[in-house]
């Protein structure tokens, strides 16, 4: 495991790798270490056996607890201990195949410890049957940039070893077998993708500005201190969006005050003379972490999670502010606080934070006084009221994908409503616009962070509406900088009056692709399909 590691550190960099440092940490935790001993002393029973016993004792305990979260860490279990099972039999690590050529490898699950050995294999694409967005593997295939399709069911029955098989991570659709006419077209449009990928990354330089030369912010959405170099690379006016609780889910343990503010550190100086908002860990829901979890809940997205946790945990709370507070002397940062449904709660953090100040004042600890503090708009009851919360704050981040959610009372992660959570929604619209009034009115300033920032197509309206700040993943920045320089200021204005008009999603989603395309035709190529 040191050596996977140490190779994946090499090829995904140290913060994906930490995924081997978690499992490391599991094969050496008191509790496995002590029932391994306990069964085989007391039972006398084989290690082999003992360790066998405890992944089905663990696989149990993780099944019951229903969120995407532990069934995703279910997958890990099942890899690490899988591993130290090979090792007690004398069988050798597992070898991906190597061809001749471009290979596209198909798994139930992608485990962990295959990314190592991936980097030695010529693949090209990777199928999973199981597994979605937040498993380590995933993680680790997007880190390493290796297209891929998850939650292809039963895909194996369908394609056997030597078959042409196209994948594209950009619309999640898998092909099959294409004839020569399909397959020229495959390619063709594989290389036109590239050639634009690597034009629009060229463009990393230039301002992001319309036409008119009206300026944008464009901002990055990350998890780690390599998202945040990344960033840099792209072009990226800084991070609108650093999402904490990544590094306590990847790590085996929980880290201290020191180790976080060495990691917060590194990410605010990964971004020189940039604005740095960072978000307190927003876990619950789809993301558990053990220290804080909460088990049972019917409907977790809306349960006992994020900010609604720090009454209950403030020496938690309290040791990251201190932590973010220590490492925002090494550059502009800005503290979010996510997942605020009413008044009294951002009351209380404003206390809450001037109390940390205090207490590092107090003990002569160098940090920033004068923070900015925001809070993420994601909530309806928010964004409707969002007069009575402006006075309170600096800044305000609208978060779409939970914002969607909320608004169509549907879970995304459900694949049986996750349609209704569509960003084309002319509703939708009509509230970000509604918030982005308010904001305006108040001089307060906005970004917009999710998925519908990435996006072209929503792009048109909102820079119509008057958004000037938007946060996504560095991946679509520079997609979203080229569309940008191609849109004059009235045009856009003209699309945001006519989306609000529509009646349905599919018009919306239908004339804003007519948009899109005939103010840049490439955008095709780029644009993920809703």
């Amino acid at each position: 495991m040191l050596s996977a590691a140490q190779s994946t550190s090499e090829a995904a960099s140290r913060d994906k790798a930490n995924i081997f440092d978690a499992h490391r940490a599991l094969v050496r935790d008191p509790f496995f270490v002590s029932r391994v001993g306990s069964l085989i002393s007391n039972s006398h029973f084989s290690a082999e056996r003992s360790v066998g016993i405890i992944l089905k004792e663990f696989e149990g305990i993780l099944n019951r607890l229903s969120d995407n979260h532990h069934s995703e860490r279910v997958v890990d279990l099942r890899d690490v201990l899988g591993r130290v099972l090979n090792h007690l039999r004398g069988q050798p690590e597992q070898v991906l195949p190597i061809s001749d050529g471009p290979m596209v490898l198909i798994v139930v699950e992608f485990l962990p410890s295959f990314a190592h050995l991936l980097e030695r294999s010529d693949v090209v694409g990777l199928i999973t049957e199981t597994g979605g967005a937040t498993s380590h593997g995933a993680i680790l295939a997007r880190a390493l940039g290796i297209p891929a399709v998850s939650g292809a069911r039963n895909i194996r029955d369908h394609v056997k070893e030597g078959d042409l098989v196209a994948v594209d991570g950009r619309e999640g659709r898998i092909h099959l077998r294409p004839g020569p006419e399909r397959e020229a077209a495959f390619r063709k449009l594989n290389r036109e993708y590239h050639d634009l990928k690597n034009r629009l990354i060229e463009n990393r330089d230039i301002a992001p500005i319309n036409p008119e030369g009206v300026r944008c912010e464009l901002l990055a959405n990350i998890n780690s201190a390599s998202d945040a170099k990344v960033a840099c690379q792209v072009g990226a006016d800084g991070v609108g969006l650093y999402r904490t609780e990544y590094l306590f889910l990847n790590l085996g343990h929980l880290p201290d005050e020191e180790e976080q503010y060495q990691t917060y550190r590194e990410v605010v100086e990964s971004s020189p003379n940039k604005r740095v908002t960072i978000r307190t860990i927003d876990v619950g829901g789809d993301k558990q972490l053990s220290n804080l979890a909460v088990s049972g809940e019917a409907n977790p997205f809306m349960g006992f999670r994020s900010i609604r946790m720090i009454r209950e945990h403030p020496a938690f709370f309290r040791t990251q502010i201190r932590a973010i507070l220590r490492a925002a002397v090494h550059g502009d940062v800005s503290l979010l606080f996510p997942m605020i449904s009413r008044v009294e709660e951002v009351k209380y953090l404003r206390r809450f934070l001037d109390d940390t100040l205090g207490e590092l004042s107090s003990q002569n600890i160098p940090h920033q006084a004068d923070i900015q503090m925001g809070i993420m708009v994601e909530i309806p009851a928010v964004a409707l009221g969002l007069d009575r919360y402006l006075d309170l704050v600096d800044f305000v981040s609208i978060g779409s994908n939970d914002l969607i959610q909320y608004l169509m009372a549907a879970d995304r992660d459900n694949p049986r409503v996750a349609h209704l959570c569509e960003p084309f929604n002319p509703t939708v619209f009509q509230v970000i616009s509604r918030i982005l009034a308010k904001c305006n009115a108040r001089n307060k300033k906005v970004t917009l962070c999710g998925e519908m920032a990435g996006l072209p197509r929503c792009f048109l309206p909102l820079f119509g509406f008057g958004m000037r700040s938007f946060s996504m993943s560095p991946a679509l920045l520079p997609t979203i900088k080229e569309t940008l320089r191609r849109l004059p200021l009235k045009r856009a204005r003209a699309i945001a009056k006519k989306v609000v008009q529509f009646q349905s999603v599919k018009g919306t989603r239908d004339f804003l692709t007519r948009q899109a395309r005939a103010i840049w035709p490439e955008v095709k190529l780029v644009d993920v399909r809703r």
